[in-house]
């Protein structure tokens, strides 16, 4: 947001935009990479590989892998959804700039 003339306040859609693309390209890339690590080398770990005095701890192992996965999905998700909460407001402010301007006929 910018100070205009007259005391004016004036939002940089194009920055609202190029933050929106920020959220997938980096924010999402390192929330993928994340599950995917969680995913393939911590689920990597059998139960064979825990003694027999702390199986159960193979079992708490591996369902707080599968929860930290659904944690990661779901940060992405959200993510994704707060950069297209961006890009809609953005257009919002464009249409609203655009309705509270003077036209000449």
């Amino acid at each position: 947001m910018t100070s205009g003339a007259g005391g004016t306040e004036q939002i940089d859609t194009a920055a609202l935009r190029g933050l929106a693309g920020k959220f997938d390209s980096e924010i999402g890339k390192h929330l993928d990479d994340a599950k995917s690590v969680l995913s393939s080398d911590a689920k990597g770990i059998e139960y064979s590989n825990f003694t027999s005095v702390s199986i159960a701890l193979a079992a708490v192992y591996v369902e707080a892998c599968n929860f930290a996965i659904q944690d990661v999905t779901t940060k992405r998700q959200h993510a994704t959804d707060f950069g297209k909460t961006l890009v809609k407001t953005a257009e919002d402010w464009d249409k609203a700039e655009h309705a509270n301007t003077v036209q000449a006929n």
